[in-house]
């Protein structure tokens, strides 16, 4: 119901007349849900994007400082926005996440990123030591 507009009409009597007031109340706009809520990123980092059609007003924030975004705020559409968000590479040791808080009229919304850890590679094969007749500088060339 809260999604219907509604009316209400108000009767008031005095001194033999009576007086009909009519109040009107648009409906509240639908939630505003967003796609996908929750987003992976490789270690390399890259770019991620979620999408909602804001039936109001919104801004987005996040305190994390590894992520940026293409918009920040937008107004009230029928159609589909699409936030693209930089994250930039993991050179820690662990996984990481930030979290986007978006703020429309009627609702928040909380996008999650997480960002895996970067790789521990194999170390590369030590090299076979030389052999001492190289080692010792005792190879000679003949002309």
């Amino acid at each position: 119901r809260l999604h219907e507009k509604r009316t209400a009409v108000l009767s008031f009597s005095f001194a033999n007349n009576d007086v009909l007031v009519t109040i009107t109340q648009d409906a509240r706009p639908e939630d505003t849900s967003v796609t996908p809520s929750q987003l992976s990123v490789p270690a390399e980092g890259g770019t991620v994007s979620f999408s909602f059609v804001p039936t109001t007003a919104w801004s987005l924030s996040s305190s994390s400082s590894f992520i940026a975004f293409d918009k920040t705020s937008g107004l009230a559409s029928s159609s589909k926005v699409t936030v693209n968000v930089m994250v930039d590479p993991n050179t820690g040791s662990s996984e990481r996440k930030a979290y986007v808080d978006l703020e429309f009229e009627t609702n928040d919304v909380r996008v999650t990123i997480s960002q895996a850890a970067p790789s521990v590679g194999r170390r590369p094969p030590e090299a076979a030591p030389l052999p001492e007749w190289l080692r010792s500088g005792s190879l000679r060339f003949r002309p």
